[in-house]
């Protein structure tokens, strides 16, 4: 792991400046949340849409239900 480590410091030496390993920890920790805050919105959006089409298909079943007895209402009286 070390050596990970001391080839990601060579390499950004060399093209920015020498990283600073506690700056890295904090960006890391900042990326996490960053992360973890997508992944919740994005599961919150499923969620929401899941239950808008759960409400909607049930507001649709009650409609065809309510023109299928009106349908049946008329051809009786008929």
């Amino acid at each position: 792991m070390t050596s990970i480590i001391g080839f990601i410091q060579t390499l950004f030496a060399s093209v920015l400046s020498a990283i600073n390993l506690d700056d890295l920890g904090k960006a890391g920790e900042i990326f996490g949340k960053g992360m973890l805050a997508i992944f919740i919105v994005v599961a919150l959006i499923v969620a929401a849409t899941y239950l808008l089409k759960y409400f909607s298909e049930r507001a649709q079943k009650k409609t065809d239900a309510k023109k299928d007895a009106e349908t049946t209402e008329t051809s009786d009286a008929e």
